[in-house]
C-alpha cells in the first residue's frame, strides 16, 4: 500500500516541519490540501481520493471528525494540546493513534506514546532517545518516577535543545538553565506522575493552546496596549477575547492587531467598557472580566 501523510498543519506551526521531513525522509508522499481543513466533508473526500494513510492533527480537529469517514487512515498523530478521553476512545478503536508532545525549544517533539481506548489522562508519552526529563518540584530537581503524589514543572534536557532565543539573552537565561552540570529548558508545563508515566496538568503561566496553536496572552496584550493602555486578553470558551477600557474604537484596535499579529492570535471578540476591573494591587482582575 502506498504510504502518504496529509499535511494538515499550518506552515507557521512548528510541528508542520516534522510532518514534511518525516514523510519525505521516510519514503512517503506528502499530500497538501488546497483548501481550509475545517471543510471536513471536503477533507474526507481528499483523503479518500488519495488513499492517505497517515495524518497529524490537533485534538481540536479530531473532535469534529468522524473516524468512519476516513477509512484509508492507518496512523493518526495528535499533539499541540491535551486530548480528551472521549475523542481518544473514538479514534483509538479505528486507527493507530499516537500522542506527541514537545516544545519548539527542544526541537518540537520530545515524548510520544500510543493512545489506547482506555486513555484517561493527557499522558505525555515516553521520552525519545537522547531526551532527558526532569521535574522541578519545590527546590528539588527530580526524576519523574520520584514525584509520587507531587507535581512540578517539566524540565527537558539533551542534545535536542535550542541554543536560545534570537537576540533575547535575558529570556534565554531565564528559560535555559544549567543544573547539576546539565542544561535544561524550563517548559512551563506542570506535570504529574503515575505508573503510566508523566501527564499534563496545566501551565505555570498564561500560555495556552487555542485551536491547536500556541498563544501567549501577554504577547497580544503587548500589542493591544500600544493603542489602548487599559486593555487585557482572556481565553473564553477556547477563543481569544480582548477587553478595552475607555473609548478606544474596537475597529481601530482590530486593524492594528491584524497588521501586527498572526491570524491565529487575533481576538474573536473585542469587548469595550468604561474601565477594566482591578485587583487590590492594581493589576487587571482577569477573573472579574
Amino acid at each position: 500500500m502506498r504510504r502518504g501523510l496529509a499535511w494538515l498543519l499550518n506552515p507557521g506551526f512548528d510541528a508542520s516541519f516534522s510532518d514534511v521531513f518525516c514523510a519525505l525522509l521516510g519514503g512517503g508522499t506528502l499530500f497538501i490540501p488546497g483548501f481550509p481543513i475545517t471543510q471536513t466533508k471536503r477533507l474526507a473526500k481528499f483523503i479518500a481520493e488519495h488513499q492517505v494513510t497517515h495524518a497529524d492533527t490537533p485534538p481540536s480537529l479530531l473532535r469534529v471528525l468522524a473516524p468512519k469517514a476516513f477509512p484509508s487512515l492507518k496512523v493518526v498523530i495528535s499533539g499541540g494540546e491535551a486530548l480528551d478521553a472521549t475523542t481518544a476512545a473514538r479514534w483509538a478503536d479505528r486507527v493507530a493513534l499516537f500522542n506527541a508532545y514537545g516544545p519548539t525549544e527542544a526541537t518540537i517533539c520530545t515524548h510520544a506514546r500510543r493512545i489506547t481506548s482506555d486513555w484517561t489522562r493527557p499522558w505525555l508519552g515516553d521520552p525519545l532517545p537522547g531526551v532527558q526529563s526532569k521535574v522541578r518540584a519545590g527546590d528539588a530537581l527530580l526524576s519523574p518516577e520520584m514525584l509520587e503524589d507531587a507535581s512540578g514543572e517539566l524540565w527537558i534536557g539533551g542534545e535536542n535543545l535550542a541554543f536560545g532565543y534570537f537576540e533575547a539573552p535575558e529570556l534565554t537565561d531565564a528559560r535555559f538553565v544549567v543544573q547539576e552540570g546539565e542544561r535544561y529548558f524550563r517548559t512551563g508545563d506542570i506535570v504529574g506522575w503515575s505508573a503510566q508515566g508523566l501527564y499534563f496538568m496545566g501551565r505555570s503561566d498564561r500560555q495556552t493552546k487555542v485551536h491547536g496553536c500556541l498563544v501567549c496572552p501577554e504577547e497580544i496584550e503587548h500589542h493591544l496596549r500600544g493603542v489602548c493602555p487599559d486593555s487585557a486578553v482572556k481565553i473564553v470558551g477556547g477563543d481569544i477575547h480582548a477587553y478595552l477600557g475607555g473609548d478606544t474604537s474596537p475597529d481601530f484596535v482590530m486593524k492594528h492587531l491584524v497588521s501586527t499579529l498572526p491570524c491565529y492570535m487575533l481576538p474573536k471578540k473585542i469587548n469595550s467598557m468604561p474601565r477594566l476591573p482591578r485587583t487590590a494591587s492594581g493589576k487587571v482582575d482577569l477573573q472579574a472580566l
